[in-house]
C-alpha cells in the first residue's frame, strides 16, 4: 500500500512539472527541456532512495545486518546531491556559469555521488558475504505462530511466548550461532502435519538456542 502511495506522489509531481514546463515551454531551446528532464530525474532519484523503506523478505534472510539500514544514508546523500545539482542549474540559467563549466560540474558531481553510493552498497555486500545462515528468525517465528494456533493451555502458551520473545528480541542473528544447533532446535519445533511438539520439546529447543 505504501509503495502505491509513494508511486502516486511521484506521478503527481512528474505530471505537475511537465504541465508547468509545457505552459512556459513554447519556443524554448533544447536546454530548457534538458533542464526539465534533469529535474524529473532528480525527483525520481530521491523517490527511489526514499521508497525502499520496506525491506524485501529475501534480503532479511542470510547475513547479519540489514540492507535497509544503508538507505537512510543514501537518501540523505541523494537529497544534498540534488540540491547542489539544482544550484548549478540555477547558476547556469543566470549565466553565472557557462555551459561548458556547468556540464563539467554536473558530470563530476554525478560521478562522485554514484561512486560513493556503489562503495556503500559494495561494503554492505562484502560484510554479509560468507556469513549466511540456513535459517532466519522469521522461520522460527512462523513455526511458533502455527504451534500457538493449536494450543489452548496457558502453560503451553507461556512456554511458546517465552521462546518467541527470546528469538524475536534477544537472540543474536542466526548467522552468528552454531548452525547445527540451530537446525536441531528448528527440527524440534517444526510441525509435521497437525502434530505439534510438546511444551517440554519447546523448552528444550529454547535451551538449545540459548547454548548455540
Amino acid at each position: 500500500m505504501i509503495r502505491k502511495i509513494f508511486g502516486l506522489i511521484l506521478l503527481i509531481l512528474v505530471v505537475s512539472v511537465l504541465a508547468i514546463s509545457l505552459i512556459f515551454g513554447e519556443g524554448k531551446s533544447i536546454y530548457y527541456w534538458f533542464t526539465v528532464a534533469w529535474v524529473i530525474f532528480l525527483m525520481f532519484l530521491n523517490w527511489a532512495t526514499s521508497i525502499v523503506v520496506i525491506e524485501p523478505k529475501n534480503l532479511r534472510r542470510g547475513a547479519p545486518g540489514s540492507w535497509v539500514a544503508i538507505f537512510p544514508a543514501l537518501s540523505v546523500a541523494t537529497f544534498f546531491y540534488s540540491l547542489i545539482s539544482i544550484a548549478f542549474v540555477c547558476l547556469w540559467w543566470m549565466s553565472v556559469l557557462n555551459g561548458q563549466f556547468h556540464f563539467t560540474f554536473q558530470i563530476i558531481l554525478f560521478a562522485i555521488f554514484s561512486v560513493t553510493a556503489l562503495i556503500v552498497v559494495a561494503a554492505r555486500y562484502f560484510q554479509a558475504r560468507g556469513s549466511e545462515s540456513i535459517l532466519s528468525k522469521e522461520d522460527f517465528v512462523e513455526k511458533l505462530n502455527k504451534i500457538k494456533g493449536l494450543r489452548t493451555s496457558e502453560d503451553d502458551l507461556k512456554v511458546i511466548k517465552e521462546i518467541h520473545d527470546y528469538i524475536k528480541y534477544s537472540m543474536q542473528h542466526p548467522a552468528k550461532l552454531d548452525q547445527e544447533m540451530l537446525i536441531d532446535a528448528f527440527k524440534i519445533i517444526k510441525i509435521f502435519d497437525d502434530i505439534s511438539p510438546s511444551s517440554n520439546d519447546i523448552a528444550k529447543a529454547l535451551k538449545i538456542l540459548k547454548s548455540a
